[in-house]
């Protein structure tokens, strides 16, 4: 509709001077078009609204502003609409720029999410977690998340360097030198004087000695994540993970995905909850969708064709897994948590699909799990 105008005035000047029907409906402005061949209501949401379709007993519809909704009607625009006749079609917010394939997938940088890097989940340390015993002092490993090792010295012996009480009780220690302990991102370098008392160390700086070495201090929290993040040891992931705690991430609220292509609904659902229904109703919804698409698309050939391939591909490729029993999943399941019954069907899935010739199956004793009830 071009830049400062309003899509639902503009319709509402557009079906004024055409003489077609117009009704207001809970914040949906419902107009009545008449085709030659086509009997439809095209709704535009001026505001978020409700609206129930199908009479008193009707589906209600909650939508926002900018959403479209397009009924067939052979049965005139006075009369009850039924619920399997209304089309809710996809909302693409104004004003966004195009996106392509990649934007839709958290395994991309276009489409990752830049607080969670596509995984969904963030993981954050506390002070309860990095000290839980905070009668102890850092001479006695206060700082449980550190290593136990001759690194986990180290940086006990830097923190004399940086004149920290390493014997007095975590829990009497300043607040401020607590925090600055476990979740600084400074990593200041200085003299490490090993083996050194606190009082023999205060000496040594105050004459310049000559330091055993220079250390580089790295605080609790950014240990721990780094760790987890870099190692290539199990072993050392799984003891620093027993420090972390794990939540939904708060920006993608765990779908991975940016805001921009999470703004791009499909029947009033995004990808990332589309990707997260059965495939057997993801079945029946694509299915509502191409029995209607012709009345969709009326004088957009080149749309229709393009959606009658994308739909008709996908509904063929559901039609085979839903054969095999196959229903009960979802598109967002990860392959680890499949069953070997279950990973059998996909396969026979894809094989079915591959559009090969002379090629015979044998299914010699299958399992349990390639039997659709097994």
């Amino acid at each position: 509709f071009g830049d400062g105008h309003d899509p639902a005035a503009v319709m509402e000047d557009l079906f004024e001077a055409n003489s077609w029907g117009d009704t207001w409906r809970d914040g949906i402005y419902s107009y009545v078009h008449y085709h030659s061949r086509i009997h439809e209501l095209l709704g535009i949401a001026r505001g978020k609204g409700r609206v129930r379709f199908g009479g008193n007993k009707g589906r209600i519809f909650t939508l926002k502003a900018g959403d479209v909704a397009i009924l067939p009607a052979s049965t005139g625009h006075q009369c009850p609409f039924a619920e399997q006749d209304l089309l809710v079609v996809g909302a693409y917010p104004q004003h966004q720029p195009l996106l392509y394939a990649e934007s839709f997938s958290p395994n991309t940088p276009e489409g990752a999410c830049l607080n969670c890097h596509g995984i969904g989940r963030v993981h954050a340390v506390d002070e309860r977690q990095l000290v839980p015993d905070d009668t102890l002092t850092i001479r006695e490993r206060a700082v449980a998340a550190w290593p136990s090792a001759w690194q986990g010295q180290n940086l006990r012996d830097i923190l004399v360097t940086l004149g920290y009480d390493v014997d007095k009780p975590w829990r009497e220690l300043p607040k401020k030198d607590r925090d600055w302990i476990l979740f600084t991102d400074e990593q200041p370098t200085v003299p490490v004087y090993a083996g050194y008392t606190p009082a023999e160390t205060r000496r040594a700086l105050k004459r310049k000695e000559e330091p055993s070495y220079q250390g580089t201090f790295t605080g609790a929290r950014k240990y721990v994540l780094q760790t987890f993040a870099t190692t290539q040891s199990a072993m050392m992931k799984r003891r620093v993970a027993q420090f972390l705690s794990s939540s939904n991430c708060p920006v993608c609220k765990g779908k991975r995905l940016k805001p921009e292509p999470l703004s791009v609904t499909f029947a009033g659902m995004d990808i990332a909850e589309v990707s997260r229904l059965p495939l057997n109703q993801l079945r029946l919804l694509l299915g509502g969708h191409l029995d209607k698409k012709r009345n969709q698309f009326v004088g957009h050939p080149e749309k229709a064709l393009v959606v009658q391939r994308i739909t008709e591909d996908m509904s063929a490729r559901l039609e085979v897994l839903l054969d095999l029993g196959l229903g009960y999943l979802t598109p967002e399941r990860s392959t680890p948590t499949l069953s070997p019954g279950e990973l059998q069907r996909l396969r026979l899935a894809t094989q079915v699909r591959s559009n090969l010739f002379g090629v015979v199956y044998v299914l010699d004793e299958p399992s349990a799990g390639l039997q659709p009830h097994g």
